[in-house]
């Protein structure tokens, strides 16, 4: 079952079978700025287990791209209050980088418009992420709050988010069906 898609994209939530492939993500180049897990991919499993236990507040998603290949993967956290943000966006190399970006765009939609957050979630960054952090500036969303040795502190911006709409909208980017994250978020 889908919980929300885009013109590029599918998500999911996560499946046991999904372990060998976020195990092997998780240990590629591609994840640059997230937490080293172990070489056991056990672990990995207990993870997705664990995940997929908890409370309605968050969330472990797989995206796919709509020839439903696995590409990518993160995380909704605090859902159904005003500190909601989604974190650990991994992909693997050859994403259709307009999936990517699409689904970052449609977690804002869904933070603004679905959720109706009238606060700016906040995310944080590794500074050794400078890809993330570049295709964050980029897209046009953010405003940095603060940076230290590790980590940059940014918040998505609501203003930013309603004065950039119009233009991902016009490119084809936006929630297709998300009826399923509502169900799930009830």
């Amino acid at each position: 079952m889908y919980l929300f898609e885009g013109s590029y994209f599918k998500t999911r939530q996560i499946k046991d079978s999904d372990a060998e492939f976020i195990f092997n993500l998780r240990r590629s180049d591609r994840a640059y700025g997230l937490n080293p897990i172990s070489n056991d991919i056990q672990e990995q499993k207990d993870f997705i287990k664990k995940s997929n236990q908890q409370s309605k507040n968050s969330i472990y998603l797989i995206i796919e791209s709509l020839d439903l290949k696995r590409v990518g993967a993160f995380r909704l956290t605090e859902l159904g209050t005003e500190e909601a943000s989604y974190q650990s966006l991994i992909s693997i190399a050859d994403a259709e980088p307009n999936a990517i970006i699409e689904t970052i765009f449609c977690v804002y939609q869904i933070f603004f418009e679905i959720l109706q957050l009238n606060t700016n979630p906040k995310m944080t960054v590794k500074n050794q992420a400078i890809r993330v952090i570049k295709l964050h500036t980029k897209m046009g969303f953010t405003n940095l709050l603060s940076k230290d040795g590790d980590f940059s502190y940014f918040e998505i911006s609501k203003e930013k988010f309603k004065q950039k709409k119009k233009f991902y909208t016009n490119i084809g980017y936006g929630l297709k069906n998300y009826s399923n994250l509502l169900t799930f978020l009830k």
